[in-house]
């Protein structure tokens, strides 16, 4: 697990574009997990100027959607389905039939969910996905603790979702309280796909950290040892911006990890602790190699670069 925190936010979108981009080129029929909102905006519009100045193709990719409203018809501007088109999909050459969401306006909702994760499984699973981390902690709309092997399924939306996003409603009270959502097994499990993982945190770098620390709190429900648990999983990136990280961040969340878990779970017996190798914090478990690698302050351009390349050679090997 990787954290690269890029000086601005403009900065960490580009990183988090370029990358996407290269692992296109590496692998040009890759399979796509997206994600929408406010964070992705920009993202995509840097995909989208990659494509017109550098002839980025996406001729031959497959994309899945996240999630979707229920009962929201996908031409309704408020829907995903609307807003990737908007946002993405018209303005690139990728082959319609080939940009999947869920369906919200589905008679059977259950059948459809299956339907959804089958389509995935013909694809030959997700490759790379991009993710958003919601104020309270949300993947999609699966919220802290959901269960991890969850599947992609109906869920009724919180008070704290439900209060974000109705502003982007002409009438607030017309946003659905249900979507349909990919479960956390079907996000981190990678579907048989190589199945990295970005997701832009455009704050600062504690709010990054704090993302990080989100996930090994889930991934902590399962009762195994952290190094085992996140030796299992893809690895994942993380683009922060604006705030050069320090130690006292980093020790921060590790007490807080700890405190929690304390005489309940493995993680606090496997001794997290952190080091430092030439501009990185490195956070390990016992005596195994670091689970997670945080720049300690902002790459700069030509260190971005290198990681760039190496992530698109482990993508298309």
């Amino acid at each position: 697990m990787e954290v690269i925190i890029r000086p601005t936010e403009s900065d960490a979108e580009g990183l988090v574009a370029r990358l996407m981009a290269e692992a296109i080129r590496s692998k040009p029929s890759i399979v796509l997990g997206l994600a929408a909102g406010r964070t992705m905006e920009n993202v995509y519009k840097q995909l989208v100027e990659i494509h017109r100045n550098e002839g980025l193709d996406f001729s031959l990719i497959r994309t899945f959607n996240l999630d979707e409203y229920i009962e929201l018809p996908p031409e309704n501007q408020n829907s995903y389905r609307h807003y990737m088109n908007h946002h993405f999909f018209d303005h690139v050459n990728i082959d319609p039939r080939n940009a999947f969401l869920p369906d919200g306006m589905a008679k059977d909702v259950d059948a459809a969910c299956m339907q959804y994760e089958q389509t995935i499984r013909e694809g030959g699973g997700i490759d790379l996905q991009l993710l958003g981390i919601g104020r309270a902690g949300h993947i999609g709309f699966n919220e802290p603790l959901s269960a991890l092997k969850s599947r992609t399924r109906a869920k009724a939306l919180t008070p704290l979702t439900i209060e974000e996003n109705s502003s982007l409603f002409e009438k607030p009270e017309d946003m659905p309280r249900r979507a349909i959502t990919m479960g956390v097994g079907a996000v981190i499990g990678g579907e048989g796909g190589s199945g990295g993982v970005i997701y832009p945190a455009v704050h600062s770098c504690r709010d990054s950290f704090s993302g990080m620390a989100l996930v090994l709190e889930m991934m902590a429900v399962r009762k195994q040892s952290i190094a085992g648990i996140l030796g299992g999983i893809p690895r994942y990136y993380c683009a922060g911006a604006k705030v050069p990280c320090s130690s006292m961040h980093a020790v921060e969340i590790i007490r807080k990890l700890t405190a929690k878990y304390a005489d309940a779970n493995p993680i606090t017996t496997d001794g997290l602790r952190l080091d430092w190798d030439d501009g990185w914090v490195l956070i390990r478990a016992s005596n195994t190699e670091p689970i997670m690698r945080v720049s300690a302050e902002a790459l700069d351009q030509e260190k971005a670069d290198e990681r760039v390349a190496q992530f698109a050679a482990e993508i298309g090997a």
